[in-house]
């Protein structure tokens, strides 16, 4: 399967507790020259930020790293968000995440010890998740079998050193910060691959679903400071979603606007009792649209639990637009609710993936487009996306372009927009599929 490298910005420092110079950069450094084996990780992570020199210019190649440095270095540049400190030793909470995530196991760490090449490489395997038996059959090092080492040589990241025509890993050995800044070099290509990031926590990419190819180049603002594309072959339509919320519409005035489309909360589940509710402007909203030729989308505010109370609400939604010109999507849109009464605050995300499936797949049968509402992160880390890709996405991502890895049709992109006809603020999407026309 065709991969592509994605990038993850990565906030590294090669750690404050030995006195290192968190701001300066020195290049070259004195000690690194150009033609040393070294040089090449050492420039490359510098201009990444993964590692800095010492206040006095050099970079002290050959110094030892610690247990403590090295699991900091290893968890950070595994796609990990910067961990406060737990404890008295400044690495800590390094060591306690390590630790809760059971990359490493046990309690007997001196964290301030210098740490071995075999070290490095059970973290690195275990951060990176690689599968211990993807290289088992292979004997590539004279002196280890270990399969956290074999795993890393296989993906690229652990290489080993030649002596009398043999391969030799030498786990014992200590690791300094030239060979540290070699193995990081190559680790960060393999995260960026194979991982993204979402408010801070690393998310897997899933290469069993598809990929959205828009051109983030091609999108802009307009006079009205809408989002717009460019891009060839795209036929975009502005557009809206409202509720209540909106109150009163002047729809006429909306479509002189120049909003081509609006999805419409037809109604919702309760979040304490389960109650089915006709959001209280639904009728009147659909009317007004479609009187001013706004095309019209449906959504649902779902709180399903079970699939026979996702297919109830689909029920009810096609009871609610049965005889309206419904040309865009009819959206399940499931939300979670923290507060301590509601019934959604800790759901089985499992189960809600096939409250989803189960009202798209009325929908579809009742001759309307089906469609899944999400943000990013539901969809990297809480919603089954490979059950979900079979349906249109409506993106959620207040950004100027859409920094999401799959498959999408409509981009919400603000809940601060301003349409004439609207006396509060309204969400703004973008459509990159015609409905219309379809």
């Amino acid at each position: 399967m065709k991969k592509k490298i994605l990038s993850c910005i990565l906030a590294l420092a090669l750690l404050p507790a030995g006195g290192y110079a968190r701001a300066a950069e020195r290049d070259p450094f004195s000690d690194v020259p150009t033609g040393a084996w070294f040089a090449p990780y050492v420039d490359n992570l510098v201009r990444r930020g993964v590692v800095n020199g010492f206040e006095d210019g050099t970079f002290r190649p050959q110094a030892e790293v610690t247990i403590g440095q090295a699991l900091k270095l290893i968890v950070l540049s595994g796609g990990f968000t910067d961990i406060l400190n737990k404890g008295e030793h400044w690495a800590g909470g390094y060591l306690s995440f390590a630790q809760s995530r059971r990359y490493i196991t046990g309690d007997n760490y001196d964290l301030d010890a210098p740490v071995t090449r075999l070290q490095v490489a059970k973290l690195c395997a275990a951060v990176l998740e690689l599968d211990p038996a993807m290289a088992e059959d292979e004997r590539v090092f004279a002196d280890t079998t270990d399969p956290s080492v074999l795993a890393l040589h296989h993906v690229g990241i652990l290489t080993g050193s030649e002596e009398g025509g043999r391969l030799l890993f030498r786990g014992d050995q200590y690791l300094t910060r030239a060979e540290v800044c070699a193995i990081l070099d190559r680790m960060l290509p393999y995260v960026d691959a194979h991982f993204t990031k979402v408010s801070g926590i690393r998310a897997p990419i899933d290469y069993r679903l598809r990929f959205q190819s828009y051109d983030s180049g091609a999108f802009y603002l307009d006079a009205k400071e809408r989002i717009c594309t460019r891009e060839a072959g795209l036929t975009p339509r502005c557009g809206i979603d409202v509720s209540y919320y909106q109150h009163e519409i002047d729809w006429e005035k909306v479509a002189e606007d120049g909003i081509d489309f609006a999805i419409i909360r037809c109604g919702y589940r309760g979040s304490t009792q389960g109650v089915l509710c006709e959001d209280e402007c639904f009728r009147q909203n659909i009317a007004g649209a479609l009187a001013a030729g706004v095309n019209v989308g449906i959504y649902f505010f779902s709180q399903a639990l079970t699939e026979a109370e996702a297919l109830e609400e689909a029920d009810y939604v096609l009871s609610l637009i049965e005889g309206c010109d419904v040309t865009y999507p009819v959206v399940f849109d499931w939300e979670r609710l923290t507060s301590e009464s509601s019934r959604t605050k800790d759901p089985d995300w499992d189960a809600v993936s096939d409250c989803a499936v189960a009202f798209c797949e009325r929908i579809a049968a009742a001759g309307y487009r089906p469609m899944t509402y999400f943000n990013r992160y539901s969809a990297y880390l809480q919603w089954d996306m490979t059950k979900l890709q079979r349906y249109d996405g409506w993106l959620a991502s207040y950004n100027s372009t859409p920094n999401y890895l799959y498959d999408f049709q409509m981009w919400q992109y603000s809940s601060k927009g301003k349409v004439d006809g609207i006396d509060t603020h309204v969400d703004m999407d973008l459509c990159l599929v015609p409905y219309d026309t379809i």
